[in-house]
């Protein structure tokens, strides 16, 4: 058996939901003690995603229903636009974070003068 990591999808989250309700039922490791909806999985996938934070799932590569999904996502994962696309993001990022820390290092809030 191989395990693929890839991004969750909507198709991921009824899986999901069955694996978590039994370690809410029968385990400490989540804070629930009794089942949760699909909602309660559809809203984190919403939230992750409008954040732009990392939510994966590790699939069974031999599962039949996930093939496809991974064929696609394979196809897409070395696009080089979307690399493109990427590296100016994140060096976006980079400098708005260099501005936030040069406003904040020149606010005094660190105490040095």
């Amino acid at each position: 058996m191989g395990v693929i990591i890839q991004p969750v999808t909507p198709d991921h989250l009824p899986s999901c939901l069955e694996i978590y309700n039994h370690y809410a039922l029968h385990t400490v490791v989540t804070f629930h003690t009794t089942t949760q909806p699909l909602s309660f999985f559809s809203s984190t996938l919403e939230a992750t995603s409008k954040a732009r934070l990392p939510f994966f799932v590790a699939v069974d590569s031999s599962l039949r229903e996930y093939s496809e999904h991974d064929e696609q996502t394979n196809e897409n994962r070395r696009h080089p636009m979307k690399e493109k696309e990427s590296n100016t993001e994140r060096d976006e990022v980079k400098d708005e974070a260099k501005d936030s820390k040069t406003t904040f290092e020149e606010s005094g809030a660190l105490g040095y003068t």
